[in-house]
């Protein structure tokens, strides 16, 4: 197929993958939940003044699988080596994007920073912070991502719910559910065009022009 055209603008995208054991059935071969993230980084223009990518999974806790890279061969052999076990803290997959964002950043002027959050489930209570709901947790760790200026978009499957997905999410436009993984693939596209349409961060107003005499 021929290259993909780059968007517009430079974008920064984190993919942060649920990796805990309900998803085992789901993960691999095609159509799988690493296939899925794999389609996706394909759809992208790679390279420094184009589209970056990093990997997190997270399960009871989360890992980060490719920190900002250009090579598509890493990012794939990081989704690849992800496998699914354990229970499902949603919160540790964004504590983790909040240090790809932050500590291992380097900032791209003018880029776009996007989360792709994809899960099968909730955040379960055993995970929940002090005087908190599963779902206040959650939502609280995805707004400490949303306030770095990044777009968060979720989209879930299976048992999760689309009422949490859309509090995660930027906005409820940017929330998706559907109760097989396989119809998260033709909405892809769409992602690609959403994404590569957000806006960067705006530069400054220029100077209103002075008044003509």
């Amino acid at each position: 197929p021929p290259p993909t055209p780059p968007c517009a603008h430079l974008v920064d995208i984190a993919l942060v993958l649920d990796a805990s054991g309900s998803t085992k059935d789901y993960f691999e071969g095609t159509n799988g939940l690493k296939d899925i993230a794999k389609q996706l980084v394909s759809q992208y223009f790679l390279g420094e003044s184009a589209a970056r990518f990093s990997v997190v999974s997270f399960a009871g806790e989360a890992t980060i699988r490719v920190p900002w890279s250009i090579d598509a061969a890493a990012i794939d052999a990081g989704i690849d080596g992800m496998s699914a076990n354990g229970d499902t803290s949603i919160s540790s997959g964004f504590e983790a994007a909040k240090t790809l964002f932050t500590t291992n950043y380097v900032d791209r002027s003018g880029a776009s920073k996007i989360v792709l959050f994809l899960t099968d489930g909730e955040h379960q209570e055993e995970f929940a912070a002090p005087n908190k709901t599963p779902l206040q947790t959650a939502v609280d760790a995805a707004g400490s991502v949303k306030a770095l200026g990044v777009t968060v978009f979720a989209w879930g499957f299976k048992d999760s719910k689309l009422t949490t997905l859309q509090q995660l999410a930027s906005d409820p436009s940017k929330a998706l559910y559907s109760k097989e993984l396989t119809d998260l693939f033709a909405p892809l596209a769409g992602l690609q065009a959403a994404i590569c349409n957000e806006s960067p961060p705006s530069p400054p107003p220029p100077s209103p022009p002075a008044p003509s005499p």
